[in-house]
């Protein structure tokens, strides 16, 4: 348990094992045997030691949220949750049982039971930094930028080390235009994890909504250029499953300067292009397929701009397809009523999207 506490997981492993050869009728040895093992990735191993120690004490709650955590890993999604929800059948203010099973829902675009179980997991221990910053993550997904703010704040204030939450802290001042707040909570982010290099970059995105003169505009738009051609010179590291959220967009704020936008357009363009797989549409047969995206924070806009468009193409010529996540699609049920729309809801993990786009498309 020693070697646990330091990271030394394949010493603690040995240590464990020899505990085990001495009496192996122990569920919590079996338990951290487990935990060990998943610590060095061994998944198959680290799920048989679960087993084993469910075996011996099958109301044991602990050792049933770990083997949620091998079948999450796994990709055993519906396992996971299983095993997360017996162990809150068992305890129900199990701590890692409701934040894991949270994480899982979340990423199913269930955010309203995750929350929810973040919450109950925050009752046991208030103190996490990384519920907290999870807890506020979903907040930011549905709009609740302030609820959001005050989670990711009071996460640093537990832990000023994670990274995840003064990443997060920066995105909420964005949507509050606290520009200069969000860059010092990018830079902080950018210096807690130096390998995330779409961090360093998030400055690029941002843009003050007004100026006070002309010339102060003009010089943000040569400095913006600048960092971008800066940024080109030395290439990104990016895991495309987290580009939706480590990524970042040029300022919604360009298209009011009066000024051509396409040089600055097209840098940006040039930094994700290398990362993003190439997908060619398949040539349509008989009626044109017309597709809309939504994504789940920005449903309400599309109904009030887009809505009347879809309602309005005409059947004989199009087929329409609408694609969202599932958190979205029942209000965009409800806001566009023509029966021969097809909907495809979509994971919210970019990879999953985009196959699901594809085939249906």
């Amino acid at each position: 348990m020693a070697f646990l506490q330091v990271g030394e997981n394949k010493q603690a492993g040995e240590a464990i094992r020899r505990a085990i050869s001495l009496n192996d009728t122990k569920p919590t040895f079996h338990n951290n045997l487990g935990v060990a093992l998943l610590a060095q990735g061994s998944l198959p191993d680290a799920q048989r030691a679960f087993a084993a120690a469910i075996a011996l004490k099958p109301g044991y709650a602990d050792a049933l949220a770990n083997l949620g955590l091998v079948h999450g890993r796994l990709g055993h999604t519906e396992d996971a949750a299983r095993c997360y929800r017996d162990a809150l059948q068992i305890q129900p203010r199990h701590v890692d049982a409701s934040f894991n099973l949270a994480n899982l829902l979340t990423e199913q675009g269930k955010t309203d039971a995750a929350i929810l179980l973040y919450q109950n997991a925050l009752a046991g221990q208030p103190s996490r930094a990384d519920i907290l910053n999870n807890l506020g993550r979903v907040f930011l997904d549905q709009g609740q930028v302030a609820a959001a703010t005050d989670r990711f704040e009071k996460a640093l204030a537990v832990d000023p080390g994670c990274a995840e939450a003064a990443f997060n802290l920066g995105k909420a001042f964005v949507l509050q235009e606290r520009i200069q707040e969000a860059d010092q909570a990018f830079e902080t982010a950018a210096r807690l994890r130096p390998a995330k290099s779409l961090w360093k970059h998030q400055r690029l995105g941002l843009c003050p909504t007004v100026f006070q003169t002309v010339a102060e505009l003009d010089d943000y738009r040569t400095e913006l250029g600048r960092r971008l051609d800066e940024a080109l010179a030395h290439p990104l590291q990016v895991d495309v499953d987290e580009l939706v959220w480590d990524g970042f967009v040029p300022s919604f704020n360009l298209a009011h300067h009066g000024r051509g936008n396409r040089q600055l357009l097209e840098k940006f363009a040039a930094l994700f292009a290398p990362h993003i797989p190439r997908r060619d549409p398949r040539g349509s047969q008989g009626k044109r397929r017309v597709g809309f995206v939504v994504t789940a924070p920005h449903v309400n806009s599309f109904l009030r701009t887009q809505a009347g468009i879809v309602e309005r193409l005409d059947p004989k010529r199009f087929d329409t397809v609408v694609c969202c996540t599932d958190s979205g699609m029942a209000g965009l049920r409800q806001g566009i009523r023509r029966a021969d729309v097809t909907w495809v809801p979509f994971a919210p993990r970019f990879n999953e999207a985009a196959d699901t786009i594809e085939a249906t498309c």
